[in-house]
């Protein structure tokens, strides 16, 4: 009986002994493994992206990331009016196709098929258009067309293009429902930096961006079909352009005097160019 109690005692030392060596083992194995290793670097990229998540600044609409609302509204063409409707200082109506009204002030009424409205968008409020003119560094205007419709050709017609106002709009918002870019319509606007084109809009007509020096790029919808001609006539600043695959002609001088121009891409859609 002693006997088998010693050998019992024996058995029981050695099955300890033997299960110590195999979870040594076990652990010397996860170690060279680099087990614990990658779970430690799988935590920390954990970490990382969740820290990035809460102190990014940038939106995320359906799943896709843009720098600011503007960038999502100018990639989906979904463009509105972003400023307070009843802010503006000057404003211009245009029954569909027919001629640009004259100045219509703030606090009057302005309705019409096209509507076009005047912002400032600097912090500083304006006293007038004389002294933002007399002081053009410290204002700049944002102009926003609202409406459905065709725009009147500007020709003819001075609306937002005299003297003491195109030099100063550095912003252009076309919003959903216009049509087209009329002939002229931001010619001379030296100051032009930011241009936003809906995809309702189908033709950018005879200069209708010309001479706006300050104009570095500018994104052209897939629904525009036509570029007319001296459209972009000086656009010194123009670096690049990108012509959808929308556009079947482009017509003469369209980017003549386009001193900086390095990169054109032109589509198979496009069947003429002008001269």
């Amino acid at each position: 009986m002693k006997k088998n109690r010693g050998i019992t005692l024996i058995a029981l030392i050695i099955t300890i002994i033997v299960m110590l060596i195999l979870v040594g083992i076990t652990i010397n194995v996860v170690l060279n493994s680099n087990i614990l290793g990658a779970a430690k670097n799988a935590g920390k990229k954990w970490k990382d992206e969740a820290q990035k998540e809460a102190t990014k600044s940038n939106i995320v609409i359906d799943g896709v990331e843009y720098a600011s609302i503007e960038e999502y509204l100018n990639a989906n063409k979904e463009i509105t009016n972003p400023y307070n409707p009843n802010d503006w200082l000057m404003a211009w109506t245009c029954a569909d196709g027919r001629t640009w009204s004259d100045t219509i002030n703030k606090g009057e009424t302005a309705e019409g098929d096209i509507v076009a409205k005047l912002y400032e968008t600097t912090g500083t409020p304006i006293t007038s258009i004389e002294d933002a003119v007399a002081n053009p560094d410290n204002y700049s205007f944002a102009l926003v067309i609202e409406g459905r419709g065709i725009m009147d050709n500007c020709s003819n017609n001075k609306a937002w293009r005299n003297r003491t106002i195109a030099p100063q709009i550095q912003k252009v918002i076309i919003c959903n429902g216009i049509t087209n870019i009329s002939g002229r319509a931001f010619f001379g606007c030296r100051k032009l930096t930011n241009v936003m084109i809906p995809n309702s809009v189908t033709s950018i007509e005879s200069d209708a961006f010309a001479r706006c020096t300050s104009l570095t790029s500018v994104t052209i919808p897939n629904s525009v079909t036509s570029i007319g001609s001296k459209a972009f006539n000086e656009c010194t600043g123009l670096a690049s352009i990108e012509i959808p695959n929308s556009v079947t002609s482009i017509e003469t001088s369209a980017f003549a005097k386009c001193t900086s121009l390095t990169s054109v891409t032109i589509p198979n859609s496009v069947t003429s160019i002008g001269s």
